[in-house]
């Protein structure tokens, strides 16, 4: 990930982890604007709504930071299952939690770490599924 990226990811939790209230006060300024380059960047999706209200673009992304929380945290817990089976001699099970987790995550910048940790975990074997 680069530069721009990160700091991309850094104004959105500043964003998305504030009080409703500020979120709200920034739907008529530049917070609609972010929210579309989050969703571009690390989701891979383009934006189709229109928000009827500063309270339900409000409420929109602080969902959207409880969801990226909780698939954060899921990609953790694959990390930490697949190197447990291949440790019990299970690469097939390992690969398999990645191609899950790969097929269901909505986040495309954790697909890539997902990618990023099963080539550097399975080898070879976890070359092709990038």
């Amino acid at each position: 990930m680069d530069q721009d990226f990160d700091v991309l990811i850094g104004e959105w939790h500043e964003l998305a982890d504030q009080r409703p209230e500020v979120i709200e006060g920034r739907f008529a300024s530049d917070g609609k604007a972010l929210l579309e380059q989050v969703l571009s960047n690390a989701m891979g999706s383009t934006p189709f709504w229109e928000f009827s209200s500063p309270s339900e673009f409000a409420q929109y992304v602080i969902n959207l930071r409880e969801n990226e929380k909780a698939w954060s945290r899921h990609l953790g817990e694959v990390i930490l299952a697949s190197q447990s089976l291949l440790d019990q001699g299970n690469p097939d099970a390992a690969e398999k939690i990645f191609d899950e987790f790969e097929a269901k995550c909505p986040w495309q910048m954790f697909v890539d770490i997902a990618r990023t940790q099963r080539a550097n975990t399975l080898g070879d074997r976890g070359a092709g599924a990038a």
